[in-house]
């Protein structure tokens, strides 16, 4: 693969990786905005100066909490039914660094 090769995939996969992460944002949105919706707040936000109710407490700690660790729950089950020896791992890491080595820095380009 020739370096100009390299770079459009690499540029690909730039847009592929920001396309994912405006998807995963806007996911971010809606749960904190449905969340809020449940417990009540239909036409205002929460704000600063409102009473701590039990909902908001618990609505915000297991926001801040819960969905974190089961998020590191479903990586363990990834992980638990990824089967990769040390042989894969050292072909999977000399990948790398062949494509790594065939994309050019900038000072290359211009």
């Amino acid at each position: 693969m020739n370096r100009t090769a390299a770079a459009v995939m690499f540029r690909q996969s730039l847009r592929a990786f920001t396309v994912i992460d405006k998807i995963v944002s806007s996911f971010s949105a809606l749960i904190a905005t449905g969340t809020v919706e449940l417990i009540g707040y239909t036409s205002t936000m929460p704000q600063p100066t409102d009473a701590a109710t039990p909902a908001i407490f618990w609505t915000t700690t297991i926001i801040m909490f819960g969905l974190p660790i089961l998020g590191w729950i479903c990586t363990l089950v990834a992980m638990h039914y990824c089967h990769l020896s040390k042989d894969d791992m050292v072909e999977v890491q000399k990948r790398i660094e062949k494509k790594k080595n065939a994309v050019p820095t900038e000072s290359e380009e211009k």
